[in-house]
């Protein structure tokens, strides 16, 4: 399920067609019994919109794309294990909603723009967090250190900065198994590279 409609593009705000043609299309999700991912795009997500979507029992998976959201939520309980976040530089709302989801999260794809949202030095222990992806065009990690912090059991890290503008990373979380980087950041010692690092190139195979 994919909700990406016309908007204005200063505020991100539903028209009146769409808020009513979404709502009434989410009533229907607890009928939904296959349904596993969502997808809001480039939208002001309404409260009313994210509490019928989370009465399904088998959506797994959520993707916020370029989205704003409400300051404060009440949801039904999540069942989300897979969310993705791509977060405007203007949206700082997004804590409520990683923290609502921490409990059972185990995949984060989290990409952020120039300026970062500082909702992150609130949020929870993320317990079964297995999976992190972190992105983002500012070069500074300092997010990407709160995160890894935050989650005791993370095995695979994927992380992809700039070459410029980047703070020095720490040492690899012990528990983590696989990590995907940028080439050079390994080469640098960013990480305090180890020799156990298998290092995985996007072209040619190494000798």
């Amino acid at each position: 399920m994919t909700i990406s409609p016309l908007v204005d593009p200063q505020f991100l705000k539903l028209s009146v067609p769409n808020r009513r043609v979404i709502s009434a299309f989410l009533r229907n999700v607890p009928h939904m019994r296959r349904l596993h991912t969502a997808r809001f795009s480039e939208v002001n997500v309404e409260q009313e919109h994210l509490a019928l979507l989370f009465q399904s029992n088998s959506l797994h998976h959520l993707i916020l794309f370029r989205c704003s959201l409400p300051g404060s939520l009440r949801l039904p309980p999540s069942h989300i294990r897979d969310l993705t976040l791509t977060v405007r530089d203007n949206c700082d709302h997004m804590g409520p909603l990683l923290g609502h989801c921490g409990a059972n999260l185990e995949a984060l794809d989290f990409a952020l723009d120039w300026q970062a949202p500082f909702f992150i030095e609130t949020l929870p222990l993320f317990r079964k967090l297995r999976k992190l992806k972190y992105t983002t065009a500012s070069g500074s990690v300092h997010y990407l250190v709160r995160l890894a912090s935050l989650a005791p059991k993370l095995e695979h890290l994927e992380v992809w900065v700039p070459i410029y503008l980047v703070d020095e990373l720490p040492a690899l979380p012990a528990s983590l198994n696989h990590l995907r980087t940028n080439q050079w950041l390994i080469e640098d010692g960013f990480f305090g590279t180890r020799p156990f690092v298998h290092l995985r190139y996007s072209g040619q195979p190494p000798n």
